[in-house]
Formats: structure tokens, sequence, C-alpha cells
């Protein structure tokens, strides 16, 4: 295991031979935001955003809304299709990728724990995901969402 970094009401261990980029706390509007990049190997990073959810809101709100974003990108939209219920890192999540650009793509699996929204995203480039796909399922796996 290794260094253990806080966001908001989220705990994740630092993968070895992964240093923390940047971190921002919540602000209006705004997620927490976690940035992890890889010190060797080819360009890898992994994304951590926390969001509070509303009260009453839960798993079925936060995929209908997920779908509402990603269909309101129409036909050049950077983002596939929506997948709940994947199992990923011994967690139910809410899985899609999106595509920032032509050489990466971004597995994204949304959990919902404990009122809030926590979202991990995997960013390698396009057909590297072999080298990121284990410690993005680590850091899910080992991942601690506080109540």
């Amino acid at each position: 295991q290794g260094q253990e970094l806080a966001l908001g009401t989220v705990r994740v261990h630092l993968p070895p031979g992964w240093r923390m980029r940047t971190t921002e706390p919540a602000t209006e509007g705004k997620s927490a935001r976690l940035e992890l990049v890889a010190q060797e190997g080819p360009d890898r990073r992994i994304i951590v955003t926390q969001a509070p959810l509303g009260a009453g809101v839960g798993y079925d709100a936060v995929v209908a809304e997920l779908a509402r974003l990603i269909a309101a990108g129409g036909r050049d939209s950077k983002f596939g299709a929506l997948e709940p219920g994947v199992e990923f890192g011994g967690r139910s999540t809410i899985a899609y990728r999106e595509s920032p650009d032509v050489y990466s793509h971004v597995m994204w699996h949304v959990m919902v724990e404990h009122d809030s929204q926590v979202s991990v995203g995997c960013q390698s480039l396009v057909g590297d995901w072999e080298f990121l796909a284990g410690e993005c399922e680590q850091l899910i796996r080992t991942m601690v969402i506080v109540p």
C-alpha cells in the first residue's frame, strides 16, 4: 500500500511509482479533485473527484443525470455509452468512456456511497489501457469512502 491521500470523505492509496500532481478542494458548484500521474512509462493519470449528494439523491438519480449529460453531447459527444452496474475493483460502478482527444481515453467509474458521488477517471493513451487497468482497479478496491 502506498501513501494514503485524502479528498473530502474519500481516502485513496497512491499506487507505487505514482505521485500526486494536483489537489483541489470543493468549491461552490465544483467537486473536490485529486490528480495522480505515473512517474515512468507511458503517459497515464488517475483523476478522483468527490461531491456530496443532496438529500434523497441516490444511485438511480446519478445514473439519470450522467445519461442526460452524455446525451446532451449529441452525435459529436466525446463520451461513450453509460453502463450502470459494472463491477470494477470489487465495487458496483457506473462506467463510461471519455475520449478527450484522438490520442487518449479515460475510463470513468462512478460510485454512489454514503451520500457522495465519487468518480475515478483512469486516462491512458489509446491502446495502452493494459498499462493502467490494474493500478486503476487496485485504487478503487482499496479506496475508503467515509460516511
